[in-house]
This record gives C-alpha cells, sequence and structure tokens, in this order.
C-alpha cells in the first residue's frame, strides 16, 4: 500500500494497494471510514461511512491531484488504458 496523500495535508488518506486490480482506482480512509473512488470517473465504488459532504470534498481532492495520482497508479500497476 502506498499513500499519495496523507491526513496531515488533505484531511484524508488517499492510497493505492500495491497488489491491486484495475480499473484504476484509489482508496481512500479517515479513522474508521473508508471509501473506494475509480481515477477515470471519480465514481465512489464503496462507501464505509463517509458523508455525502465529504465525499464531494474526497472527489475535489481526487480532482485536483488527478495527474501526481495517475502517475502513481502508471508507476505500481503500469499504463493506465
Amino acid at each position: 500500500m502506498v499513500t499519495i496523500l496523507n491526513r496531515r495535508q488533505h484531511g484524508f488518506d488517499v492510497l493505492i494497494h500495491t497488489n491491486d486490480h484495475p480499473p484504476p482506482h484509489v482508496h481512500v480512509r479517515k479513522g474508521n471510514q473508508h471509501v473506494r473512488v475509480y481515477l477515470d470517473t471519480l465514481r465512489i465504488t464503496m462507501n464505509y461511512g463517509f458523508s455525502n459532504r465529504e465525499l464531494r470534498k474526497i472527489r475535489e481532492l481526487i480532482r485536483a491531484n488527478h495527474a501526481a495520482i495517475a502517475f502513481e497508479w502508471e508507476r505500481i500497476h503500469g499504463k493506465i488504458r
């Protein structure tokens, strides 16, 4: 698991699991809350505990850092199709 963005800077930990699978996505955690977000559409594919307001913030965070996150996904898993 690689932390791309950490809680101290953004309020959430944005993670890419090194043994994960396509499609490209990140896991976002804060305490016991956890969400998975696809990089291409910013679609939430599972949510454990985040409010709609927090989900909007998470999408904004991923959108604002998309290039760096996509770079890390490709570095770990190979080219995004």
